[in-house]
């Protein structure tokens, strides 16, 4: 996986996300310090991004994930991430509930976390939490 600095907004201001060669890799958004999201998840807040999806794998998967000490809890979006426009800038968010099962919000070390199979390029501006995205995922059923 490879991170490249790229210009929206303003001069390098965003970030190319590449997995190349023959194995998986992962990109993770890590705090310095583990951070208590379970009242934002109460909340129902939601982990946004502006993004823009350059590329998808032709195969395997891509796994959206948070993760403590305590645990990891992950998401198959790569279906949902097919379903979204291509090429064009956008704002997508994952629920942060959808991340119960598994880690400790009380103590959230990787807030997004994102594995996949060689094939998927990803352009991102900007991770945050907030209350509407332009493109929602559904939680999986419990």
């Amino acid at each position: 996986m490879t991170l490249s600095a790229l210009d929206y907004k303003m001069q390098e201001d965003a970030r190319r996300l590449t997995w190349s060669g023959q194995q998986p890799g992962a990109w993770e958004l890590r705090a310095k310090q583990p951070r208590d999201f379970d009242r934002q998840a109460n909340g129902d807040l939601l982990l946004t991004a502006t993004l823009r999806i350059d590329a998808l794998p032709s195969q395997g998967h891509v796994v959206a994930y948070a993760a403590s000490a305590g645990g990891r809890s992950e998401l198959q979006i790569g279906s949902w991430l097919q379903g979204l426009p291509q090429q064009q800038w956008m704002t997508v968010a994952i629920p942060l509930k959808c991340f119960r099962r598994g880690a400790d919000l009380k103590r959230l070390e990787v807030p997004l976390g994102i594995r996949s199979a060689p094939g998927l390029q990803l352009s991102i501006h900007q991770v945050q939490l907030g209350a509407a995205a332009e493109h929602l995922l559904d939680c999986p059923a419990s």
